[in-house]
């Protein structure tokens, strides 16, 4: 038996509707191509409860070949989605499931508000009655060694139903399937395989790099493997060093050249510039597509203080524009009290 494994697909989210379609599109043909049985979708399949109707039908005809087909979909509400209705026909679980599907017994455990692995455990106990067991939660797991899911999901004040090691370990768990954090991530817990395959189609420049999913094959043991799904809508990160990656001259088009290619891309500006406030200005306009932050030295902010401007001119002379951007930026800081 095969099963896929997604989550986050956030189908609905204002602005990447077309994108996320033609992923989500994507994922139900290799489904028909790999022969996959299951579909599992852990949380988040919509952006928000009040998903209007265009695009809960938009989604049934995406998904309805899968259906036609006989193939398992099983889904849960995560907490963008949870209380979305109107979606006749397709299973979605808002509350706490067991399914058997041949050798295999899935435990579904939607999110919850009020929610905890304790809880969940509670409403649903977990007990070895098949070859193969598969929980499907949306929920915060922090792995050791992890600290950035738990940075993540802290700046976005989503550090919801936390799971730890100690819950899963010894528990008649073949594969927990994860849903909320939105970088993919496969690791083993004791002698559980944990996963969270991210979301299906990058939505901030928090998920670089292809998309994936995980494909599960049961055949009296459980392998996992990873499937690329590449994206329709990159989110590409760079730092340009003036006078090194790009001169103040060549700034303004060299932004507008990454606007007119495929993606949404950030630019972080180092190095230095005679005065910060002319070069925005003769930059202008930030194309929509790309987010420009400026950390550049701005030597304006030296002039008329000689031990600046000495000291600026100093590491000029001795360093590479690398170096010398550091040792500004921190001398900078060291003797701001000798700046106007």
């Amino acid at each position: 038996m095969r099963i896929l494994h997604i989550a986050d697909v956030h189908f609905g989210k204002r602005g990447r509707e077309r994108d996320i379609l033609k992923q989500l599109e994507k994922v139900v043909n290799l489904c028909l191509q790999m022969e996959v049985k299951v579909l599992l979708i852990s949380g988040d399949l919509f952006d928000r409860p009040d998903l209007p109707l265009d695009q809960k039908e938009a989604f049934l005809k995406t998904i309805s070949p899968l259906l036609r087909e006989g193939i398992k979909v099983l889904a849960i509400c995560g907490n963008h989605d949870r209380g979305v209705g109107g979606l006749e026909g397709f299973p979605f679980f808002q509350e706490p499931h067991r399914i058997a599907i041949g050798d295999l017994i899935f435990y579904l455990f939607p999110f919850d508000p009020q929610g905890s692995w304790q809880k969940a455990m509670a409403s649903l106990p977990l007990e070895k009655e098949a070859p193969c067991q598969v929980v499907v939660c949306h929920g915060s797991f922090i792995p050791p060694g992890t600290a950035q899911i738990k940075k993540e999901l802290m700046e976005d004040q989503a550090l919801y139903w936390p799971i730890i090691p100690e819950q899963i370990r010894g528990l008649p768990i073949d594969y927990l399937a994860l849903g909320h954090y939105h970088n993919p991530l496969l690791w083993k817990e004791g002698e559980t395989i944990c996963a969270y395959p991210g979301t299906i189609e990058p939505l901030s420049f928090k998920e670089s790099g292809p998309r994936k999913a995980y494909l599960l094959t049961w055949d009296k043991e459980l392998k996992v493997e990873t499937v690329d799904l590449g994206c329709e809508t990159p989110f590409v990160s760079f730092e340009w060093c003036l006078g090194v990656d790009v001169t103040e001259g060549e700034l303004r088009n060299k932004l507008r050249e990454l606007a007119e290619q495929r993606g949404f891309f950030r630019v972080r500006i180092t190095g230095f510039c005679e005065d910060l406030d002319r070069l925005k200005f003769q930059v202008g306009e930030i194309p929509e597509r790309v987010k420009v932050e400026w950390t550049t030295v701005d030597l304006s902010m030296t002039k008329g203080d000689l031990l600046l401007e000495k000291f600026v001119q100093v590491v000029r002379d001795r360093y590479p524009p690398e170096e010398a951007h550091l040792l500004i930026s921190y001398g900078l800081k060291l003797l701001e009290g000798h700046v106007d």
